[in-house]
């Protein structure tokens, strides 16, 4: 978790599968890029895994909600256009 003084409904929730490289590329990529966010470990949290099964639509992690929209299975290019579509800049890493 990044920023622990934001709220859920402030910052994208990345739901992460540890041992996953592109669940640690979108977590690396968020962090190098300045986007709050909190991480929540869908092996480690029953919560975390039940949301994120009903989110997910069958599709592997990492899975990253926000404000009601939801971004599976996802490319570089489209999480960035996930980011703007929610005003977000990305500073330079």
């Amino acid at each position: 978790m990044k920023n622990t003084t934001l709220t859920p409904s402030d910052i994208p929730v990345l739901y992460i599968s540890p041992g996953d490289s592109r669940s640690q590329a979108a977590s690396e990529f968020l962090g190098a890029h300045g986007i709050d966010h909190l991480e929540k470990d869908i092996s480690e949290d029953s919560d975390a895994a039940a949301q994120f099964e009903k989110l997910s639509r069958g599709n592997p992690a990492p899975l990253l909600q926000w404000d009601g929209d939801v971004l599976t299975n996802f490319s570089e290019d489209e999480l960035v256009a996930f980011l703007h579509a929610h005003d977000q800049e990305l500073e330079d890493s």
